[in-house]
């Protein structure tokens, strides 16, 4: 078992490069992989999930890191640039259909790299640095996220926050981002 695992974790991975951003369907990967058991492509599937080679990003879509990590981050530049992100310029930008391109927004939403907004997805974490204000929306949802923002520029990390402590005690060092 430990050759056939070794060979097919291989296979795998080279399966789901070499077909780049068009990725295979779970059901598609069993079916081309139906000489080995099930269980086995399922449990190499698990171990490459585990290592970090691939990712899920739905029940039936896996994406290599070499692919995906580069297509979020121009999904985050395109933020950047235009502070939002919808489906039809995400396909504009990756070339992908609606197949692939709407579980990769959704798995965006669910890491919490964006945050959905009728039809559109925005960063759900800003950078603020160097800004004079930045108004938030509030919600339960937002107020779990526990997200420290400064308020201008002359704004200091040993300024009170609205319960009194000041932000150095709770969070560090200096730096915006997740409490």
């Amino acid at each position: 078992w430990q050759a056939d695992e070794e060979q097919l974790r291989h296979e795998l991975s080279e399966w789901y490069r070499s077909r780049g951003l068009s990725t295979p369907t779970i059901k598609e990967t069993m079916e081309q992989f139906a000489e080995y058991p099930p269980q086995l492509v399922k449990e190499v599937l698990d171990l490459l999930l585990r290592d970090g080679r691939l990712f899920k990003i739905s029940e039936s879509l896996y994406y290599t890191r070499e692919l995906i990590e580069p297509l979020i981050a121009s999904v985050l530049k395109y933020m950047e640039e235009h502070g939002e992100i919808d489906a039809p310029a995400f396909k504009d930008l990756t070339g992908l259909t609606r197949k692939f391109s709407i579980p990769i927004l959704e798995y965006l939403d669910r890491v919490k790299l964006t945050m959905r907004i009728g039809d559109k997805r925005i960063p759900l974490i800003h950078n603020v640095m160097n800004t004079d204000a930045v108004a938030a929306v509030s919600d339960e949802v937002t107020d779990g996220l526990g997200v420290l923002f400064t308020f201008g520029r002359e704004e200091s990390p040993d300024a009170l926050l609205s319960d009194g402590s000041r932000g150095r005690e709770l969070w560090g060092p200096p730096r915006v981002g997740v409490e």
